[in-house]
């Protein structure tokens, strides 16, 4: 997983891989990436979203309590995520 061209397929539009986004989310949960990068995840989720099968396995990817962004209802909804995943 190199997450700079995850991050640029994203802003780009093109859908991920799920087992290259449990990576970015284990990533995220576990500090190996920059605060730079999961800023420029945010923001290209914010603004592409996530589909139905990468929410999921972004969120399932997590090893740790994450912050997520919620795509499904509100597009703006940031909501922490612990155990189950509440979207509203």
């Amino acid at each position: 997983m190199n997450p700079k061209e995850l991050i640029r397929a994203k802003r780009d539009g093109a859908p991920l891989d799920p087992d290259d986004l449990r990576a970015l989310a284990r990533g995220i949960a576990d500090g190996g990436l920059t605060d730079a990068q999961v800023a420029a995840f945010a923001m290209a989720v914010f603004f592409r979203g996530l589909d139905s099968i990468e929410l999921p396995a972004f969120t399932l990817g997590r090893s740790a309590p994450i912050w997520i962004l919620c795509t499904i209802t509100l597009k703006s909804t940031v909501l922490p995520v612990s155990g189950s995943t509440v979207c509203g």
